[in-house]
């Protein structure tokens, strides 16, 4: 990099002995180097730039932020330290601040390859991957053939469900470099997404066979062997996700052992918590009942705000916590999401009675009495729009209305309407209940003939109550749903209707409006 060196000699020496260090790969014994050259020269951008690089390969991403931060502040002409200081950021999750550190990079390097292509990945991870495809296409044209060019250019056309491409775009890196795992993993992701999941399952193995002990593969096969129905070395893979970059989950530690299974329950406290969405908390939460049933007393450590649902509902099987209060005295903890391990559930053992939440039947029977008679159906169009994925879960308001025959009674049972729908939603005249607190919106199921969502928690909320559900779901659909299935070994009272192709909800919604119509004809 073009950064000023020190002028103090016993920091220049220090530093280039660190670089040595660094080139060989000893990062770790590179740092004390750099840390003694920064207390002989605090100001030197060289000894703070390469301090963040240092921090960087030893995983200290924030001490790695202030290093460059430091570096830039020195020297803000220098385009690397802001394309590091970038970088460094994007692995944190704070990909605005990543995009602002590539502009002032690219402000001073326009034609950099490589920080037009950084750039583009974090444009990809912010959901604009369109974005991400313009900007690999320039850095393609500076650089033609760089391969990592390719596999970024690959994760976008991913993105945008354009698997055949970016299956042509793994392949070419693949060749070029036949012992990358992150590339046959990336190729078993886009396969697994195609719904080709036997087909996935070889590249997955090819994977680890070159990266045994890779967090993200293992987390990527278990998605694949769950939507399979292979649950016994699914759920046992899935324990890999607390590693997994894509999950970006940290597990809670506790002076308890973690259950998986081992060992009576019988007079014990286990405390089952919370640990991913809303919806995975109401779908795995049955198990409080699962553990109860073995003789254990029951402590659900969940989200604020279900707890009042839970304590509603739930409150007969386990003391229910909300997250940030005071734990009671357990003797042993397990996450939600590693019940299913830890209860040995496969296909057959799913625990699939409903309702498991059990809404006080004074509470349907006051929203009832507020319903005229009729067939009346509870909608649930999209999701939090800070999930990542949620574009290709939701459905827009306007294509749903269309499909919606004319008769029954349609009710809004999410609790805030996007922007993007309001204007069709005041012009549709969709009833709104003014109570949509979790528990009232358990009820309203309830009292409705018939629940239509998308997959979120009013989903999980519908199939835990025992409402009928009718469930849309994207063609890569998450792995609970299995693969292919109208129906649903978890959810008894629910219908999948599944997208044929990535993004088709007109066919999903073709077919919806033919059911609906004759649902609601016969009042079934």
């Amino acid at each position: 990099m073009a950064a000023p060196r020190p002028d103090d000699s016993v920091a220049r020496t220090l530093l280039q002995l660190a670089v040595i260090e660094s080139e060989r790969g000893n990062a770790a014994g590179a740092l004390p180097l750099l840390l003694r050259a920064r207390d002989a020269a605090p100001d030197q951008p060289a000894v703070r730039f390469h301090l963040g690089l240092a921090f960087k390969k030893l995983n200290r991403l924030e001490e790695a932020v202030e290093s460059f931060q430091r570096a830039a502040a020195a020297h803000p002409g220098a385009p690397e330290i802001h394309n590091y200081l970038g970088w460094t950021l994007h692995l944190l999750g704070r990909l605005d601040d990543a995009a602002a550190a590539y502009d002032k990079s690219l402000a001073l390097a326009p034609r950099a390859w490589r920080t037009l292509m950084n750039l583009g990945a974090t444009r990809c991870d912010q959901g604009r991957a369109d974005e991400a495809l313009a900007l690999y296409a320039r850095a393609e044209a500076i650089a033609p053939g760089e391969i990592d060019i390719a596999l970024n250019r690959g994760n976008a056309l991913a993105e945008l469900s354009r698997h055949t491409e970016a299956l042509a775009e793994y392949e070419k890196v693949a060749r070029a470099q036949p012992r990358d795992a992150e590339v046959r993993m990336n190729i078993a992701n886009a396969l697994r997404d195609m719904q080709r999941h036997a087909e996935a399952l070889p590249h997955y193995d090819q994977a680890l066979a070159l990266a045994p002990d890779s967090a993200d593969v293992h987390f990527n096969r278990s998605l694949c062997l769950l939507a399979m129905g292979a649950y016994t070395e699914g759920w046992a893979e899935h324990e890999w996700r607390w590693k997994a970059r894509k999950l970006g989950q940290v597990e809670q530690v506790f002076a308890q052992p973690k259950w998986l299974g081992d060992g009576p329950l019988a007079g014990k406290t286990l405390l089952l918590h919370a640990e991913q969405g809303l919806g995975d908390t109401l779908h795995m939460c049955r198990y409080a009942r699962v553990a109860a049933a073995r003789g254990a007393r029951v402590v659900l450590q969940a989200q604020k705000p279900i707890v009042p649902l839970l304590r509603q509902t739930l409150g007969d099987a386990a003391e229910i916590v909300a997250q940030g209060e005071p734990l009671p005295r357990f003797d042993a903890h397990c996450p939600t999401m590693s019940a299913p391990l830890a209860f040995g559930t496969t296909l057959d053992t799913v625990p699939a009675e409903v309702p498991y939440l059990r809404v006080p039947p004074e509470r349907i029977a006051h929203w009832r009495r507020l319903l005229r008679p009729g067939f009346h159906v509870g909608l649930a169009w999209s999701g939090n729009p800070s999930y990542a994925a949620d574009r290709k879960r939701s459905v827009e308001l306007r294509s749903l209305l269309e499909a919606l025959p004319m008769g029954p009674r349609y009710w809004c049972l999410q609790k805030d309407v996007p922007a993007r729908d309001q204007q069709a939603f005041d012009a549709a005249g969709i009833g709104r209940f003014e109570e949509n607190g979790f528990p009232d919106t358990a009820a309203q199921m309830g009292a409705m003939d018939l629940v239509i969502s998308v997959d979120t928690s009013i989903a999980h909320l519908a199939g835990a109550v025992g409402a009928r559900l009718w469930l849309l779901l994207a063609h890569a659909a998450d792995f609970r749903w299995l693969s292919g299935r109208t129906d649903s070994p978890w959810y008894p009272t629910a219908r999948l209707w599944r997208q044929p192709s990535p993004g088709d909800w007109a066919s999903v919604l073709r077919q919806l409006r033919d059911a609906l119509n004759e649902l609601s004809d016969g009042h079934v």
